[in-house]
């Protein structure tokens, strides 16, 4: 390998490309010298060709690469990596570890400096896969965390009033007068808001899924009562779950309600099925009675 090479050299390489088969001599050395005054090459003066002193002036260079370039050819290489392995599962990765196991029954014919490059090229795209796997899944986790805020579909203004008082925008002012009941409902009313607009342009027989962890904490019941009226209201399919929260309330007229029970921290969980019907709770024996009694429900409403 030359690490010092001379304008002619340089030129012989850039003219085997076809995009410089017009390029000139002249123009490579202008090239060469703005390189130069860019820092993109060191010189070299060669003085073991130079039989004259006209020949000394005319300055014959050997130019190399200089450290700058080359910190910035290794940050290129880098990032064309990043690239590469990034947050994505290759077909050609896949599909280069696939041919490789194939050559397996191969190996017993090749010797042992041939198989061990055949391992361990092999035993590194397994571990390149991985990362990619790994990157893949936390790029996929971004976009769906992303995707799914609501605050992101929409801009929000939010007026509350009070009784007695007149109407107010909700700043965060106003927001830090709220008791924690009051500031939790101001969080569902938006969230409720952006999921049924969202609903609004699907089918008209799609499904309106919402899930809610820890639903209403903090809200008194007179409030939960009204924010399952909306939940009605919007038609949402939801689950929700809550450490003291049962759901039957008058504001809905059936809801599948499983308990969870673990008594004296048992290794297993026993689950209890009820149904609300929207007047009373009803203890079922297995999962199979709450989609009974719930098809008997909904057909009763029909009439």
């Amino acid at each position: 390998m030359k690490y010092w090479l001379y304008q002619e050299d340089i030129y012989e390489e850039m003219i085997k490309d076809p995009y410089f088969a017009e390029y000139k001599p002249e123009q490579c050395q202008q090239d060469l010298a703005m390189l130069v005054e860019w820092k993109n090459l060191n010189t070299i003066q060669d003085t073991r060709k130079v039989a004259s002193i006209e020949a000394f002036k005319n300055k014959k260079y050997r130019y190399q690469m200089s450290e700058y370039s080359v910190e910035i050819e290794r940050l290129v290489l880098r990032l064309e990596n990043l690239f590469i392995e990034g947050a994505s599962l290759e077909p050609t990765l896949l599909e280069r570890i696939r041919r490789e196991i194939e050559r397996f029954p191969e190996m017993s014919e090749l010797d042992e400096d041939e198989v061990y490059t055949w391992w361990t090229d092999l035993n590194h795209d397994f571990v390149r896969l991985n990362q990619n796997y790994q990157d893949y899944m936390v790029f996929f986790y971004q976009i769906m965390k992303d995707t799914l805020d609501y605050r992101k579909w929409f801009e929000f203004q939010l007026f509350c009033q009070k009784s007695g008082e007149r109407q107010k925008e909700l700043t965060n002012s106003v927001f830090g007068t709220f008791s924690g009941g009051e500031k939790a409902m101001s969080m569902y009313v938006p969230l409720f808001s952006a999921v049924v607009t969202k609903y609004q342009g699907g089918r008209a027989d799609a499904p309106r899924l919402i899930s809610l962890d820890e639903a209403f904490a903090g809200v008194d019941n007179k409030n939960i009562r009204d924010m399952f009226r909306l939940m009605t209201e919007f038609q949402f399919d939801f689950i929700i779950n809550s450490q003291v929260l049962w759901g039957d309330c008058d504001t809905l007229d059936a809801l599948a309600i499983y308990q969870l029970i673990r008594p004296e921290n048992a290794k297993f969980v026993t689950v209890m099925p009820y149904l609300w019907n929207g007047h009373k709770k009803e203890l079922l024996e297995d999962e199979e009675k709450v989609e009974e009694r719930g098809i008997e429900i909904e057909q009763a409403a029909r009439i």
